[in-house]
Order: C-alpha cells, then structure tokens, then sequence
C-alpha cells in the first residue's frame, strides 16, 4: 500500500489539482527567498526645523533709551508684503526725546555763536591790550636812553657851567677887592669911607665863597642821590614795562588756549547734539518696523524655530531679532552637537531627515559649523525644494548609516 505525503493529501483533500508527476512524486520543497540585511542607522537626537531663508528684522538703537511697548501686533505666521507695518509701539517717551534732542540743538547752536562772539571780542581787547604794552615798553626805553644819552649829560654840563660861574664870580669879588684896595691905598679919600667899601667888598666875597661851597655841596648831593634815583626809576620802569609786556603775551596765550578750548567744546557738544537727533531720528524711523520683505511672518529670530511670541503689552528688546520674514516651505533642520557627537560627523555627510510618527523621510547634506564658545558646535541639514509638511518649530530626527 502506497502511503501519500501529508502536503499530497492535504492537497486532495481541499481539492486542489496535483501537478504529479506519472509516478505521483513528492515536490522538492520551496527554498525561501534571502533575506536583506538590516540596515543600522547612528541617530544625532532631535533637531528642530527652522526656515532656510529669511530676513531677520532687529532694532539696533543708538540713542532712544525707553521701552518698546508694544501696543498692537500682526499674528505669528500671518503673510505680510514688502512694507507692511509689523506693530505699532507706544512712541510717547521717543517723542519727548526727540523734542528735548531738538531744544538741545538750538541751545548749542546759540551757545557756539555766543562764543564765537565773546572770542572775538576777548581777541580785541587781548590784541589792543598787548598795543597799550608795546607802547609802554617803547615809552620806558625811550625815557631811559634820552636820561643816559642826552638828560644826565646836560645835566652835567648844567653844573659844569653853574661851578664856571661860582669860580668866576669869586674871581671878580677877588679882583675887585683888590682893586679897591689898590684904590684907595693912592687915593686921598678918607679913611672912614675907605673902610666902608673894603668892608662890603670882603663880605660879598666872603658870601660868594660861602655860595659857591653851598652850591658845590648841593650839587655832589644831586649827582650822588637825585641823579641815581632818577636813573633807578628809568631802569625799574623798562623792567616792569617787560615784565608787563610778557604777562600781556602770557594771558594773552592762554586767553587764546581757553577760547580755542572754549569753542572746541562749543563744537563737539553742537556736533555731539545733531548727532544725537539724527540718532533719535533713525531709531523713530527704525520703529515703524515694517516687513523688510513679503512672506511669512515669525516672531523672534529665524533660528529661534518659532518659540518667540509677541503680544500687546508685551516689549521688545534692543538689538535684539523682533520679528523674522521667511519664504514659506524653504526650511531646513539644526541642532547642537555635543563634543562627542561632534567627532562623529562629518562636513558634507549624507544624512536623513525623519519623522516616523508623520512619516517624514527626508535626505540631505550635513554642515557642521564649528564653535570654540560655550555655544557649542551646531549641525544643520539644509533641505532641497519646498516641504510645507515641516514648519517651524517640528521636531525632526537626523541620522545617517552606520558605516559597516
């Protein structure tokens, strides 16, 4: 008795045909196709989606020093165009600044012409003064050369003829008295008048010799004490004509350092003064915050993923990315890279961008950037073409294979 395979009469029992063979041989048995080999990925962690390209809009002031308060916003992912206002902020604080930056100015600008007219005048009076100075040296060394070259000698020449005449009156008196003398001596005349005149001859002698001493005494005493004194005086008067006139050139340098250094000052707080209102002005014109181009709008910076949200009464924050204009789609994933992970990658790796809860599997190109901060290193996968399934802020997985 023939015993049948059990897969033969399980056939005949379904009613299947047999492809039998004429002698009702058993098929060989099916081999199973190979199977692939699992392929093993090396995950980097999650990385978040951040948009590709944009333009970041931050206001960066100079001068304005109060809050940005916001008082009305445009939503986060609102499309906007070119020009169109952002927000709208309460510029009260900026308009009194503007208005005491514009007061400042006028009152440097008088504040500069009022010195520019004081040193003009101060370079009058400082240059007539300096003249008076010069006048009066000149004066003081005339004075003293007319006393040593013309005053002292005439002087002398006056004495010298004073004592000419004191000798030659004694002489005369002398002459005389001898004379009458001689006269009277021959003469018959009596003796009572004789002695009347010889008597009032030898007294006037006697008187112009006693002159003629005085006269030489008074003169020694002028020569030795009037006439130094008077040359002391010419000489202290040239000394302190100098010294005036230096003083005058002195205070007149520094007088002219103090008002160079007056309307320098006067200068810079003008310029000091249009610079702060044409600060204030750009800051204002900065605060319009205006779309910088058209698409879609974010709050914060492009590579903040969209966690920024703006309200009204909320702030914003100088130099600071407020608000981030973005083309829709045009995203790309980034992460940080810890030290270990860092030397794992590589710049130009084939990586794959992936969400398998939403089936997202996506392939592109690894750039590491590299950091020596406490930021750390950063990895970003800049993805081809316009994936609006992934906007910012998704958490997304980068991993490239495991090399074998």
């Amino acid at each position: 008795m023939h015993v049948l395979s059990p897969t033969v009469a399980l056939a005949a029992l379904i009613g299947l045909p047999l492809l039998a063979s004429p002698t009702w041989q058993e098929p060989a048995a099916e081999q199973e196709p190979a199977q692939e080999a699992e392929v093993e990925y090396v995950n980097l962690g999650a990385a978040n989606i951040v948009p590709a390209e944009g333009v970041e809009l931050m206001p960066w002031l100079r001068a304005y020093s109060g809050q940005m308060l916001l008082e009305e916003v445009v939503p986060h992912g609102t499309w906007v165009e070119e020009g169109q206002p952002l927000a709208r902020l309460d510029l009260r604080s900026l308009r009194k600044q503007l208005e005491a930056a514009e007061l400042a100015l006028e009152s440097a600008e008088h504040k500069l012409h009022a010195a520019r007219v004081r040193a003009e005048m101060q370079q009058q009076s400082t240059e007539w003064d300096l003249h008076k100075k010069e006048m009066a040296l000149q004066r003081a060394h005339q004075e003293m050369e007319a006393w040593t070259e013309f005053e002292l000698e005439h002087r002398e020449a006056n004495q010298m003829l004073s004592a000419m005449y004191r000798e030659h009156g004694l002489e005369d008196a002398l002459d005389e008295l001898m004379q009458l003398e001689a006269m009277y001596t021959a003469d018959e005349l009596t003796d009572a008048t004789e002695e009347i005149v010889l008597k009032r001859s030898r007294r006037n002698l006697e008187r112009s010799r006693f002159s003629a001493e005085l006269q030489e005494r008074q003169a020694a005493f002028t020569r030795e004490t009037d006439w130094q004194r008077i040359g002391q005086s010419r000489e202290v008067a040239v000394r302190e004509a100098e010294m005036a006139m230096d003083q005058a050139r002195t205070n007149a340098r520094l007088g002219r350092h103090s008002l160079e250094a007056g309307l320098e000052k006067a200068e810079r707080d003008l310029r000091d003064a249009r610079q702060h209102l044409e600060q204030l002005r750009n800051d204002a014109e900065q605060l319009q915050l205006r779309a910088p181009r058209r698409g879609l709008l974010l709050h914060g910076g492009i590579a903040d993923a969209g966690s920024t949200r703006h309200e009204m009464g909320g702030t914003l924050q100088n130099r600071r990315v407020a608000f981030s204009v973005v083309s829709s789609g045009k995203v790309m994933a980034q992460k940080k890279l810890s030290a270990m992970e860092f030397e794992v990658v590589r710049d130009g790796q084939s990586v794959e961008v992936v969400n398998l809860r939403r089936g997202i599997h996506l392939s592109g190109k690894l750039q590491v950037e590299r950091f020596s901060g406490p930021g750390g290193h950063k990895a970003k996968v800049i993805l081809d073409g316009e994936h609006p399934e992934l906007v910012p802020g998704d958490s997304v997985t980068i991993r490239f294979r495991k090399e074998s």
